[in-house]
């Protein structure tokens, strides 16, 4: 028999009387706790096994996602949206980058990501330079040097790549 330790939770659960009440406890709790809130319907979904582990990770899950996927990855798409580079923006181009590639990946994980094409046309579309032209700080980006790109995401040097065309046509 394996050891407890080796074993998933729906394997102990299963075989171990003491750890199943605790999860029933746990359940207990959860379900007490919300009875008169928007999670009582997400805990009741694991009624049948009373698993209090199950119950918290989902609704962990759920609620680390301000409640609604959608309504979060909107929220993050209008972050996206509003993220600018300005020839004197605080931090510069690794801040802007920084936060570019943070909102994709938190998208992605709320199974909103972007297509490439999107993420294409949003970081170029928030490189913005009100004094001078916008090409001319797109160029400016190129000008770091290729060992500065090769740490970059794939999909950041796809981006580089396609500046790096648009500078050769132009």
């Amino acid at each position: 028999m394996k050891s407890l330790r080796s074993k998933t939770h729906l394997d102990r659960r299963d075989d171990d009387e003491e750890y199943a009440a605790l999860l029933t406890k746990f359940y207990k709790v959860l379900k007490f706790i919300t009875t008169k809130g928007t999670a009582k319907s997400k805990v009741r979904k694991y009624a049948t096994n009373k698993d209090g582990v199950l119950a918290y990770s989902y609704l962990k899950r759920y609620y680390d996602l301000d409640g609604d996927k959608r309504v979060y990855g909107t929220s993050l798409l209008n972050e996206v949206l509003q993220l600018e580079l300005h020839y004197n923006s605080p931090g510069g181009f690794d801040f802007y980058l920084s936060k570019f590639e943070e909102y994709c990946t938190q998208l992605d994980d709320c199974d909103q990501g972007l297509s490439q094409q999107q993420k294409h046309t949003f970081f170029l579309g928030g490189i913005k330079d009100d004094e001078k032209d916008n090409q001319q700080v797109k160029i400016k980006l190129l000008e770091f040097p290729p060992e500065t790109w090769k740490l970059l995401s794939p999909e950041v040097k796809s981006m580089y790549d396609m500046l790096r065309r648009h500078k050769c046509e132009a």
